[in-house]
């Protein structure tokens, strides 16, 4: 009779563990992934850009070595630099894939070609209502033809400084950086803190040690749930002081694979892992979607194109 009840037992117990199995498998559909970095990430292919939608969207769009972010919520859009000239044909491509039909800010964060050298392309195709850039001229050609480009378009140009801000849609943004005007074009990067609901989210150019030591002395307080890390993840930028403060659950980087720079260096990606931070990557991942509905924020990436 002892032994009767033991295998019941045994049955029940294999049941069970049968019905769990079977929960997991159907509650995992196989259009996702475990990256290794944090919990399944869903990914899309290049037919179905425009079926991610969410309260709040923003995509960091594969250009290679360089910056390209575009931020939707609701029907308000901002466009945080144009990567190369080169890469400006894509861009445009993924905003139309979007659904983009102007910009209502476009941010130039600083004068690199790697960021702003598909801007001349993109606004002569998208009308563009108002520009924030640093106030630090440069000499190249590429920033020569941008500033041209948007003096015959009539549009605003905003120098932008720590302190101001600006709303998209029910989003706030608000300019962190530059604090001042540096002789190193990195550190005059805009950096733009958004937020929305419960969800933060931190863009910060390329801006370097000196800047973020400067902005935490102004600022204090960065906490961010999303991290763009500065200058495609270089040891130069993401001090431990600053992501201490900035504590994010999630890190972007933005680079080539195989670049000449190095980039991202080991030294930010060790940081980065030893703080728990789940890391994305343009060069391993394709563009990168972060969702958020203003309580979670899901990312999408495209390493399935």
């Amino acid at each position: 009779m002892v032994r009767k009840k033991r295998d019941f037992k045994n049955i029940l117990g294999i049941l069970l563990a049968l019905a769990i199995l079977l929960f997991y498998y159907f509650s995992n559909p196989s259009d996702t992934h475990d990256s290794g970095q944090g919990g399944n990430i869903p990914t899309f292919s290049e037919e179905n850009f425009s079926a991610v939608q969410g309260d709040l969207v923003v995509s960091f769009i594969d250009v290679g070595q360089g910056d390209s972010i575009l931020v939707e919520q609701g029907s308000s859009t901002m466009l945080i630099d144009c990567g190369t000239a080169q890469s400006a044909e894509q861009i445009i491509e993924f905003l139309e894939s979007r659904s983009v039909q102007s910009l209502d800010h476009l941010v130039l964060t600083h004068p690199h070609e790697d960021h702003i050298g598909g801007a001349v392309a993109v606004v002569e195709r998208f009308p563009v209502v108002q520009v924030h850039m640093p106030n630090k001229p440069h000499t190249t050609a590429t920033y020569g033809n941008t500033l041209e480009t948007l003096a015959a378009q009539n549009i605003a140009i905003s120098a932008a400084q720590a302190g101001g801000s600006f709303q998209l849609g029910e989003a706030l943004v608000e300019i962190l950086g530059p604090v001042e005007i540096y002789s190193d074009l990195n550190n005059c990067s805009v950096v733009l803190r958004l937020s929305y609901g419960e969800n933060s989210f931190l863009f910060t150019g390329d801006a370097e040690i000196q800047a973020e030591e400067d902005i935490l002395r102004k600022r204090g307080k960065l906490k961010a749930d999303l991290l763009k890390v500065s200058h495609h993840g270089s040891n130069t930028s993401s001090s431990q002081a600053f992501l201490d403060t900035v504590l994010p659950r999630i890190a972007v980087i933005s680079c080539s694979a195989d670049n000449e720079y190095g980039h991202p260096h080991p030294e930010t990606i060790k940081k980065l892992q030893d703080m728990g931070t789940s890391i994305f990557r343009t060069d391993l991942q394709g563009t990168i979607l972060a969702v958020s509905d203003g309580k979670e924020i899901k990312i999408f990436t495209g390493d399935s194109l």
